[in-house]
């Protein structure tokens, strides 16, 4: 029998990190909309799985947990299901030139976040989402300074890895 209160709760969740989760969705599955509605569905899946367990007992911001079980969830599910040799090209979703340009760079972030590993992607996102170090901390088991440290780590490596994509 299906417990409403979890249910309820877990709805809410869902509601609360609708942002994070179509974050995600955007990074792995790109401009394919059936890609992105299968993760959507996986990430949700691996949430309900993980929803009242251990893993997460409110040491961090919740938001910082859908992060990681959502990134973890798209990798997967992309290692699973994609031929290694597809890849998913970003595109603009819009023809007004202002917007064009602004997506265009928001395309280039997100193919630099995917070049990352999992916990750096899971950095960036819930640092990009307003989440403090300790919080990112405490969801990955990291120390706040190592996470600090690490965060202006990948800032150079986005960086770099954005200007090696505008030079091409």
């Amino acid at each position: 029998m299906l417990n409403l209160s979890k249910y309820n709760r877990f709805d809410a969740m869902i509601v609360r990190n609708e942002g994070c989760l179509r974050k995600v969705c955007h990074l792995y599955g790109g401009d394919n909309s059936a890609l992105r509605d299968d993760l959507y569905q996986e990430i949700a899946l691996r949430l309900w799985h993980s929803f009242d367990k251990p893993s997460f007992n409110g040491r961090c911001k919740e938001s910082t947990w859908v992060y990681r079980i959502a990134i973890n969830a798209a990798q997967n599910y992309l290692r699973k299901y994609l031929p290694k040799a597809e890849t998913l090209p970003l595109s603009s979703l819009t023809s007004e030139p202002a917007t064009e340009m602004h997506n265009e760079r928001i395309d280039t972030l997100y193919e630099a976040i995917r070049q990352l590993d999992t916990t750096d992607q899971t950095i960036v996102l819930a640092h990009l989402d307003g989440d403090s170090h300790r919080d990112i901390a405490l969801a990955l088991g990291m120390g706040e300074s190592a996470v600090k440290m690490r965060f202006l780590r990948i800032k150079d490596k986005l960086r770099t890895l954005i200007e090696k994509t505008n030079i091409t």
